[in-house]
């Protein structure tokens, strides 16, 4: 590619104007870089460099030779000597500022690889009169970058620039050995170092560019950049220069005229101010000695320059941005230098010590949570403090104030936490309310006596108080606990008779008639949460009971205090009723008028209330009824009238026959909401009588019928499968006979998004009626498991880009089997194996057993393989380890054992095959028997063997030992005879992993 063609493509490649030549362009330059050699790309860069004058192409050249690596010393001698001519030759194409940038990250490249062998004079070179002259910007971006750089990465190159520019004149490997002996001392004088050359010539330009950024009548712009530059060199140096350099009276003069000349308000140079402040913030987070640090500070006099020049009293007196770098500094100054003062310092106000304090106070309360929040970790600090060497009172108390404040919300707060300005109000919140929490665990009592005077500071009635400052006094109370010790707090701080009185004085008040709807939901957030005290006070409970079911809770005109009333109503049903049994009494009296308050709710405004909402309301309906002690007949009388509604409302659903599938979406939407509410409803029973089990099997015969109406409707199959789950729980075996229509409905009609949904409730009656689950599963079975294969089929059928199957489709796949899995497992560990006998699925058995061999061996998960190996371990512990065969019968539960020749083939079947495969795949290399999961398998595979060892010995030696083992797998005697050996599966585990790691 020639000089000119380089030149086309690259401005071809700008343009967008014309996509097509834009992405041939590109593809033409990415192929002539990945196809040439550094030094090949580097001539042909530094003739276009000589060539053009287009911006574009300029930036394409700097940017390029910047990523070349294996240019010669020549060539960047050559390109850097163009460069510098032109920048001498004030070209106007040269005036952008991303290309001077540029040309500072390049010259900065050079000296990493140049200096000091190829290039000795290189910031001689920069710091040339004419250089400084024509394009002082061009010497200061270079040391930006450079020290920009030595931020990155400590590597051997950056140290030994530094060094150089510091004045050691030893080689590095000669600098170490002379570290190891005694630290190593620079050449000559810091003040006449190359750094404080640099120095040198930094701080006049930095004086110059000041005072001409001040001046109206030359270019501020200009001067303000040059002097923003000036000072970001410094920053830089602050790290690694030597101290007396960076104390020096010049230096610091100037660092606090750029920040005394920023901070006034419409400061035009408030960005030099900025930068000057992180200088101060380099300097004082620079290593060095405790003392050195605190002398450092009193030399400089950073602390009274900043409370000279910079008002952090009034807002926007000086501009926020160096705020901001100043409560950024105060932050970091205190965090690294109060732990150095003992408690006497403090106590006796150490100057330094006193000043942090003066000024973290004045940044804390700041009216911007930026600077506010910037110290919040320095007051996180002095309170922790407290914990060990007690604050003074008064700067304690002045910590609570200040926080209280600054905790509350601005008055224009709208609580929309999606809005990113609201959104960032909040943030600054929360980190206060986990620094309240310290307050509290250092001084528990002092934080309740502020939190007293603060509400009795609160005007009468608190209904009157304004928002942000009821609010924010809530939130003390509400959080207060959180920082008690020792946990939980809840409990501790009910036993304090002083935050007691403040609770009942609360519950007292008319704050519930407060206009803000968030001051509403916070005072019943409150109440739930400090529930102990309603049930010592049932006239506290009547109040918030009444406030809560009336028009400033459940039928508040706001539906955000509606939806928090109908979960908050809840939380507070199920605190007081647990526990026992007397609490529940506590509710008793409240149960008639709380229902009928629910329903009339519910009947007038369910369609303003979300679903969430309406399942909430039940479960507190059914809490009422089931757990507050009402007499069997009531509860019976009351569930009647509370279901009547929804059954009428899914019968006249369902009288409309053939119409349902016209429409299935709205009418499954109605079906759905109606099972889950009865579902909800009955959490509140557990063990209940013969008079609700009667309703809720009503229930279920009606729910069987809303589930033949709409199998297809996948609502309809979630909201039942968690009626059916509570129903389990409460019906008992008064459930079973509907049950083996709704798992062939279930089964024949899911999907991928809701078998397991299906798997679950079949683990569950293999779990709670064991062998009795048998005629309820019979006719499922294998339908369930041809779903199964049948979605595990159809997750891999979709095209993929290549060969095998897509990651995600895999996943879905192997979740699918590890469902198979499992069930199966459930069968064996629950007794229901009789299941595999019966005549609709005896055929079958072998099948299954192939395909649960087939995970053992092959699956690929290994908490899968286990599952499948623990399905025959359970099978044969079931039937090789009970008594006899026939039936057994261990309490309700009838377990019938298989058939002796059943047993005998199984027994086979493990002996000839299982083992086999099974020592095979434990055989090979990605196995791995220290891998936790993996040897689950093993010691699983233990405990089968241990069983063949202990019932048949003779097959167990014959089988085992001689014919796969001795003759197939050609173990060592030595591996054999631990197997002959062993007396418990401990020893069979080992004598496995024994096998495993031995080399054949």
């Amino acid at each position: 590619m020639t000089p000119q063609e380089l030149e086309q493509y690259v401005q071809l490649a700008a343009d967008a104007s014309n996509l097509q030549n834009q992405q041939q362009a590109n593809s033409l330059l990415l192929q002539w870089v990945s196809s040439s050699t550094d030094t090949a790309i580097a001539d042909i860069l530094l003739s276009v460099l000589k060539a053009t004058q287009k911006e574009v192409v300029l930036f394409y050249c700097l940017t390029t030779f910047h990523r070349l690596s294996q240019t010669t010393i020549e060539q960047r001698a050559a390109f850097r000597r163009e460069l510098l001519s032109q920048l001498l030759g004030n070209g106007s194409c040269w005036s952008p500022v991303y290309l001077r940038t540029k040309v500072g990250v390049l010259l900065t490249r050079f000296i990493q690889l140049d200096f000091p062998h190829a290039w000795p004079n290189a910031f001689s070179e920069l710091q040339d009169p004419s250089l400084l002259q024509a394009a002082p910007d061009i010497f200061l971006r270079t040391l930006v970058a450079l020290t920009e750089e030595f931020g990155k990465d400590e590597t051997e190159v950056n140290t030994k620039i530094k060094d150089l520019l510091r004045g050691f004149t030893v080689n590095r490997h000669q600098q170490n050995q002379q570290r190891q002996q005694e630290p190593s001392q620079p050449s000559v004088p810091p003040v006449q170092s190359m750094s404080g050359q640099l120095m040198a010539t930094v701080l006049p330009m930095l004086g110059q560019s000041l005072g001409a950024a001040t001046n109206t009548n030359l270019n501020t712009q200009e001067a303000l950049s040059i002097a923003i530059l000036c000072l970001s060199v410094i920053r830089g140096f602050m790290s690694w220069v030597d101290l007396s350099l960076l104390l020096d009276e010049t230096t610091l003069s100037l660092l606090f005229s750029s920040l005394s000349q920023s901070a006034t308000r419409d400061s035009i140079v408030a960005d030099a101010g900025v930068t000057a402040m992180e200088c101060l913030q380099e300097l004082i987070g620079r290593g060095m000695d405790d003392d050195k640090k605190i002398a450092v500070l009193v030399r400089t006099g950073a602390l009274e320059q900043i409370n000279a020049n910079v008002n952090l009293m009034v807002v926007d007196e000086s501009p926020i941005d160096v705020v901001m770098e100043v409560a950024k500094f105060i932050n970091l100054t205190g965090l690294e230098v109060v732990p150095m003062f003992s408690q006497q310092q403090k106590q006796e106000n150490h100057p330094i010590y006193v000043q942090i304090l003066e000024l973290f106070f004045r940044c804390y309360a700041y009216d911007d949570i930026d600077v506010s929040g910037a110290v919040i970790p320095l007051a996180g600090l002095l309170v922790s403090s407290h914990e060990k060497e007690p604050l003074q009172e008064q700067v304690f108390a002045q910590l609570l104030a200040v926080t209280y404040r600054q905790m509350r919300y601005p008055a224009d707060f709208q609580y929309d936490h999606e809005d990113d300005e609201e959104a960032e109000e909040e943030m600054y919140r929360i980190e206060l309310r986990k620094l309240n929490q310290k307050f509290v665990r250092a001084a528990p009592e002092a934080c309740l006596q502020f939190l007293c005077q603060t509400l009795s500071q609160l005007p009468m009635p608190l209904s009157s108080a304004l928002t942000p400052d009821i609010e924010a006094a809530l939130r003390l109370v509400y959080h207060y606990c959180e920082g008690i010790r020792p946990p939980p707090g809840l409990k501790v701080v009910m036993k304090n008779e002083t935050f007691r009185n403040l609770l009942v004085g609360l519950h007292s008040s008319d704050i519930t008639l407060h206009s803000h709807e968030e001051v509403i939901i916070l005072y019943y957030d409150t109440s739930v949460r400090y529930y102990p005290l309603l049930k010592d006070q049932p006239e506290l409970l009547q109040l918030l009971l009444d406030a809560l079911t009336g028009n400033r809770g459940l039928q508040h005109s706001s539906s955000r205090v509606r939806s928090r009333c109908c979960y908050m109503l809840l939380r507070l049903i199920r605190s007081i009723g647990k526990g026992k049994a007397t609490n529940s009494s506590v509710l008793l009296p409240y149960v008639d008028k709380a229902i009928a308050g629910i329903l009339q709710l519910l009947e007038t405004s369910s369609g303003q209330l979300r679903i969430d909402d309406i399942l909430n309301l039940f479960e507190t309906i059914g809490l009422l009824l089931g757990k507050t002690g009402l007499d069997p007949a009531k509860q019976q009388t009351l569930l009647t009238q509370v279901m009547t509604p929804h059954v009428r409302s899914i019968e006249r659903v369902l009288e409309q026959g053939q119409a349902i599938a016209q429409n299935p979406d709205a009418h499954g939407e109605i079906l759905a909401g109606s099972i889950a509410a009865i579902a909800y409803l009955s959490k509140g029973f557990k063990n209940p009588s013969e008079g609700i089990q009667m309703v809720l099997v009503e229930a279920l015969k009606i729910n069987v019928a809303v589930l033949e109406a709409l199998p297809f409707n996948e609502e309809v199959r979630n909201k039942t499968y968690i009626f059916v789950q509570r129903m389990i729980l409460c019906l008992e075996d008064k459930i079973l006979p509907s049950m083996p229509r709704i798992m062939s409905l279930v089964i024949t009609h899911c999907t991928s998004e809701d078998i397991l949904d299906v798997a679950q409730l079949f683990n569950q009656l293999c779990i709670k009626y064991k062998s009795n689950a048998v005629p309820v599963l019979d006719a499922g079975l294998l339908p369930f498991l041809q779903k199964c294969q049948t979605l595990s089929t159809i997750s891999t059928a979709a095209p993929t880009s290549g060969d095998g199957v897509a990651p995600h489709l895999r996943t879905e796949q192997l979740s699918i089997h590890k469902l198979t899995y499992a069930s199966m497992q459930h069968v064996a560990a629950y007794r229901v194996e009789a299941i595999f006998f019966t005549p609709t699925n005896s055929a079958s058995f072998e099948s299954i057993l192939n395909s649960m061999q087939d995970g053992a061996i092959h699956a690929e998960d290994p908490l899968m393989k286990k599952t499948c190996i623990v399905f025959f371990k359970d099978l044969l512990e079931n039937w090789m380890l009970s008594n006899g065969n026939g039936a057994s019968n261990g309490g309700s539960v009838v377990v019938t054992h298989p058939p002796q020749v059943v047993v005998e083939g199984y027994v086979r079947f493990i002996t000839n095959s299982l083992i086999s495969g099974v020592v095979a795949s434990f055989l090979e290399e990605k196995f791995n028997c220290d891998d936790a999961n993996q040897w689950r398998s093993v010691s699983e595979f233990a405990a089968i063997l241990q069983v063949l060892r202990e019932r048949l010995p003779d097959l167990y030696l014959q089988e085992v030992l001689i014919a796969k083992f001795t003759n197939t797998f050609r173990f060592s005697p030595a591996v054999v005879e631990n197997f002959r050996l062993v007396t418990n599966r401990k020893q069979m585990e080992t004598a496995l992993k024994t096998m495993i790691k031995t080399p054949r």
